[in-house]
């Protein structure tokens, strides 16, 4: 995500003990939902779920936990596998593992 000045700021949620219904949205690597960090009155965003397309009735809602929109897979910071979560979306474009970015957890 951007911020004024052209600075880029990296933004962190993790839902497990505290968020709203939107932390039991599960992930797809094609997703039907897509993520928007949105800000009122605070440089601090709140994310939105926007519906990529028409869904129908029934359907389950997803969203790619990654925020891909804003993202390049091309430069992952991933260095190793082991740790990593595997991926069950069942999409034709899965990335076989959840999103995870080691240097969060590097000091």
């Amino acid at each position: 995500e951007h911020s004024a000045g052209g600075v880029i700021q990296e933004t962190v949620y993790d839902p497990e003990f505290v968020g709203n219904c939107g932390r039991f949205i599960n992930h797809s690597c094609d997703p039907n939902l897509i993520m928007v960090p949105v800000r009122s009155c605070s440089s601090v965003p709140k994310l939105a779920l926007f519906s990529k397309h028409f869904i129908p009735a029934g359907q389950e809602l997803s969203f790619d936990y990654s925020g891909s929109i804003f993202n390049d897979f091309s430069t992952s910071k991933v260095f190793d596998d082991t740790e990593r979560t595997l991926c069950f979306c069942g999409a034709q474009s899965c990335r076989k593992f959840l999103p995870y970015d080691t240097s969060l957890f590097t000091l």
